[in-house]
């Protein structure tokens, strides 16, 4: 379900600087403070978060911090009002799916999405520099592959090879994969990829299937046990079918003491490690997106799309788990917990 907040925002006291709003412009600005504005200006905010959001609600807050802090925290809620929007941002594919829908005017700033292409339908206008050429604009939340990858070979004391999942259908994960293959094979480390189907494979195999004939598909408990016996570490890609097994993946691989690294905090909460990118530093920087927007009159349709691996991150371990290897973090290492990890009990 796809939820509408509306936000009308008076700039009454302080506005910090941004960057000039030049074509193809960089989608991070300054924080320089510029003097106070004489005239008041009224501006109209809608915020749309979809279920297919990780955390969308830690994204909105700290996008609506940002906001107060600049504009004197004067923000007032309206209801279902979308034709009075100066600015839309997005939280999630859904949401911004959504947002296309109701307007091809309207800026439209997004998060939580891996591709924007794909959402629009359509390629970039300019593909190298990510610029759509209508009205949207955002973060990418494609991580750190190669950061992803340095985590791995800190954690995994003999990596001889790395397991990669995915599901077919799975573009998303598809994608993160090709390229961790690529830092792999740069990096002389094997790889393997080992396909866990997700249920909307499923569904769709067997309407494909004739009655007669029943598909066949491995079992997803022999696959991971396949993979851990194979590999001495296994990768999770972010916003993927592939985090509906995390646990299971974790509660096998500790067995095997293969190590795991989770691409997004719904498999961190099940694997070794991984790297967080906060989500309130998600909504900071979108914030500031349309901060930009508002008070420099941004073009979004020129503004090139970032990403989230431009943030910074944390490395992330989990402390329950860690106990089951017997491994030691360092204090570079964030530790978060797991209380529902079963070693006894794979699937």
């Amino acid at each position: 379900m796809i939820k509408k907040h509306f936000f009308t925002i008076a700039i009454i006291a302080i506005v910090l600087g941004l960057c000039s709003c030049s074509s193809g412009s960089s989608t991070e600005i300054s924080d320089e403070v510029l003097e106070q504005p004489e005239d008041v200006v009224t501006h109209s905010v809608a915020v749309f978060s979809s279920d297919d959001a990780i955390n969308p609600k830690l994204i909105e807050d700290g996008f609506t911090d940002v906001l107060k802090e600049y504009y004197d925290d004067r923000i007032t809620i309206l209801d279902d009002n979308t034709q009075n929007a100066d600015v839309i941002f997005c939280i999630g594919e859904k949401a911004l799916a959504n947002a296309l829908h109701v307007t091809s005017e309207t800026p439209i700033v997004f998060s939580e999405v891996m591709d924007a292409s794909k959402v629009l339908g359509e390629s970039y206008e300019s593909p190298e520099e990510k610029i759509t050429g209508i009205n949207v604009t955002g973060l990418e939340a494609t991580p750190d592959i190669a950061s992803q990858l340095s985590v791995i070979m800190e954690i995994t004391k003999n990596l001889n090879q790395v397991g990669l999942f995915y599901s077919p259908e799975d573009a998303v994960a598809k994608a993160q994969n090709k390229i961790m293959e690529t830092y792999l094979d740069e990096a002389g480390i094997a790889w393997k990829e080992y396909i866990l189907p997700s249920d909307k494979y499923k569904k769709a195999l067997s309407k494909a299937t004739p009655k007669k004939k029943k598909s066949k598909l491995p079992k997803p408990k022999k696959i991971i046990k396949m993979a851990c016996s194979e590999c001495s570490a296994l990768y999770i890609p972010s916003h993927s079918s592939v985090s509906d097994y995390s646990k299971a993946i974790s509660n096998t691989a500790v067995r095997s003491k293969t190590t795991t690294f989770g691409g997004d905090m719904i498999s961190a909460k099940h694997t070794l490690a991984s790297l967080h990118v906060s989500e309130s530093s998600v909504g900071f920087a979108c914030a500031k997106i349309v901060v930009d927007i508002l008070t420099n009159g941004r073009d979004v349709s020129t503004t090139e799309i970032g990403n989230i691996s431009s943030l910074s991150s944390k490395k992330v371990y989990n402390k329950d788990i860690a106990k089951l290897y017997g491994i030691d973090f360092p204090k570079s290492f964030t530790e978060v917990h797991s209380p529902d990890i079963n070693s006894d009990n794979p699937l």
